[in-house]
């Protein structure tokens, strides 16, 4: 089904604070297995332009899959932490993504809400802290 997404991305480091809201349209699917699957372009407004993100929410586990402009997977799942290689265009790092608070709501069987709160560390290096709120409405 088509959905409007609202995003809303905040992220702390150094002692600065910087938000990012999106608004786009996607796809909403609900596989046999009870994986919610939102796919999307991405805008060229947060320097993305010409990638598709996939966001598959399972259980425990939410995997964010981006290609094209940007390439690289990201999995949260709370209380852990992955290691990935993220590539941009502006080159690739090695990436540590500590999930600290995974939530998930519904609405009438329906994902209508992901709150994300995690730590990302580039090489050991560069540390922030981050959240993603995702907002999911039926267009």
């Amino acid at each position: 089904m088509n959905v409007r997404i609202h995003m809303t991305a905040e992220v702390s480091s150094q002692g600065q604070d910087d938000e990012i809201e999106v608004v786009t349209e996607g796809i909403y699917e609900e596989r046999s297995d009870g994986t919610i699957v939102l796919t999307y372009d991405e805008s060229d407004v947060i320097g993305a332009e010409e990638t598709t993100t996939k966001i598959s929410v399972e259980k425990d586990l939410v995997v964010v899959s981006r290609m094209g402009g940007v390439n690289g997977v990201l999995k949260f799942s709370e209380g852990q932490t992955h290691h990935l290689f993220y590539r941009t265009p502006f080159g690739g790092s090695m990436v540590a993504l500590t999930t600290n608070e995974l939530r998930k709501v519904y609405e009438d069987g329906m994902l209508v809400e992901l709150y994300i709160d995690y730590v990302l560390e580039f090489e050991n290096a560069f540390k922030s802290e981050n959240s993603l709120r995702l907002k999911i409405k039926k267009i």
